[in-house]
């Protein structure tokens, strides 16, 4: 059984924090390029608009992960409870007690960053997302699953028949010999 704290673990916060410089400039790069094929206009015409949007956009994209990441750990593990909470600054979701395969974590993991980033580009391209808030928000999102990404990589180095469970500040892994 090993056990990996994400939040209480200073050093793994600090090198996420790195690997957070690098998705900025990838997602960045990706959606400053994404707008310019778009003919959706920059920002809106209000400036009270703009921060009501861009403020309301902010809270629903983070409150809208932590709920893909718990709709996925109930999909997932339907007889345990989901528990939300904020610890470090950081907003997260877990389901004590419920357990996972490598698979079915990486899927619940990587679910709010592919839906999220999808209705992003949808709303770009349809013009109801103006660009600033687009490549702002789409790349402030991207470099906020650094957490999720790093969940990805480990369940790729670990045995398809290890189970997982979720804690408040990471995970367990049981790896089955």
């Amino acid at each position: 059984m090993r056990k990996i704290d994400i939040i209480g673990n200073d050093d793994l916060m600090k090198s996420l924090s790195k690997y957070q410089i690098a998705l900025f400039i990838i997602f960045g790069s990706l959606f400053f390029i994404m707008v310019k094929m778009s003919n959706t206009i920059d920002v809106f015409d209000s400036t009270i608009k703009n921060i009501i949007v861009g403020v309301g956009v902010l809270i629903g994209m983070f409150i809208l992960h932590e709920l893909i990441h718990g709709l996925f750990f109930k999909l997932f593990s339907p007889e345990n409870k989901v528990h939300f909470g904020v610890a470090k600054g950081m907003i997260y979701c877990a389901i004590p007690g419920g357990t996972f395969t490598p698979l079915t974590f990486a899927i619940s993991a990587i679910a709010p960053f592919m839906i999220i980033t999808t209705i992003f580009i949808i709303t770009l391209y349809i013009g109801i997302l103006p660009k600033v808030f687009f490549v702002t928000m789409a790349t402030m999102h991207g470099m906020s699953c650094v957490g999720d990404f790093y969940w990805v990589v480990k369940m790729t180095q670990i045995p398809k028949s290890s189970k997982i469970e979720t804690t408040h500040t990471g995970i367990v892994i049981t790896e089955k010999v």
